[in-house]
């Protein structure tokens, strides 16, 4: 799903959350900083497990 070192926005992005502000504060990362795959899909599910909703917007 996510490719490696992607970065903090991109996961915002891909979560369309407009501020990537939301996960930085999660997970404690600047927002243009890169994060490693597993990291990206656990900032992913953590997100999802918050808002629920997010991820069925997600899956559409």
């Amino acid at each position: 799903m996510m490719i490696k070192g992607v970065k903090v926005n991109d996961i915002a992005r891909k979560l369309n959350l407009a501020n990537s502000n939301i996960i930085v504060v999660i997970h404690g990362h600047r927002p243009n900083q890169k994060v490693r795959k597993g990291i990206a899909d656990a900032i992913c599910k953590s997100v999802s497990d918050i808002w629920p909703e997010l991820a069925e917007g997600r899956k559409k």
